[in-house]
């Protein structure tokens, strides 16, 4: 029952009685004694009643309202914890298979340096497959004059080859450091629940924006598992998953 319900249910209550009142008047007024005649002649006697009357609605109201905002609360903690859980296995899995493609990354880089023309000052250099302009280990151009004091071999690795292995390797380091870094946020957002259980307010606000502030990979691999990106999309955890609550302040 949602709360416009509970609003129609007390006043149409209270309008039921309201008439039970006024037909046990008109009874008494015809012979039929229901004592009930007091609250009509006395306003001293039917005042305070109905006040009385009217505080308990409001209270009862009250307590629906307040019900219904733990409720929720309880479900949003639900799947925050559901979501946790996911996340601290989506980034492990995303780390290692991140690190394996690293791995990969750094073996094809290494191979293409082992092939790689030298100026006489040791610089590994690549010519560009047009044979427009050459590059250095940093990607700085060569000048005419470092590139006419090279013997270039056609079966070289090209300037191309080189760069692209160099940048799908800092790709790759760069992915692993913020998936670390976030894997690092995901622990003290789990150390604080464990000890404190789950703050209340913009504590609780602040630790759900760095739980779901995650790296693009890692919440791929955390929406295929089921989780849900964003709290305000609505709660979908199946697990019935409790935590004790705590006022105490969620510090990153």
């Amino acid at each position: 029952m949602d709360q416009d319900d509970t609003r129609l249910s007390l006043k149409a209550a209270m309008e039921a009685e309201r008439r039970q009142h006024q037909q046990d008047f008109y009874n008494e007024l015809h012979g039929t004694p229901a004592g009930r005649m007091r609250r009509f002649f006395f306003a001293n006697s039917f005042l305070p009643y109905f006040r009385m009357q009217q505080n308990r609605a409001v209270d009862l109201i009250q307590n629906v309202l307040l019900e219904t905002d733990l409720i929720r609360r309880q479900q949003r903690i639900q799947q925050f914890q559901t979501d946790m859980t996911l996340a601290d296995t989506a980034s492990y899995e995303v780390l290692l298979a991140t690190r394996e493609l690293f791995d990969a990354a750094m073996v094809r880089l290494s191979d293409i340096q082992s092939r790689a023309e030298t100026l006489p000052d040791g610089r590994r250099v690549y010519l560009s497959r047009d044979g427009s302009y050459a590059i250095d280990e940093d990607l700085e151009r060569l000048s005419d004059a470092d590139i006419a004091s090279v013997e270039w071999d056609g079966a070289a690795p090209t300037a191309e080859d080189y760069a692209d292995a160099k940048r799908d390797l800092d790709d790759l380091g760069a992915e692993i450091e913020a998936i670390e870094d976030y894997r690092e946020r995901l622990e003290t957002i789990e150390s604080t629940v464990a000890e404190h259980g789950v703050p209340e307010g913009a504590a609780f606000e602040e630790m759900e924006d760095d739980l779901y502030a995650m790296p693009d990979t890692v919440r791929a691999r955390f929406e295929a598992m089921g989780g849900k990106a964003n709290p305000s999309t609505g709660v979908s955890a199946e697990k019935d998953v409790t935590a004790p609550t705590s006022n105490v302040a969620y510090t990153p």
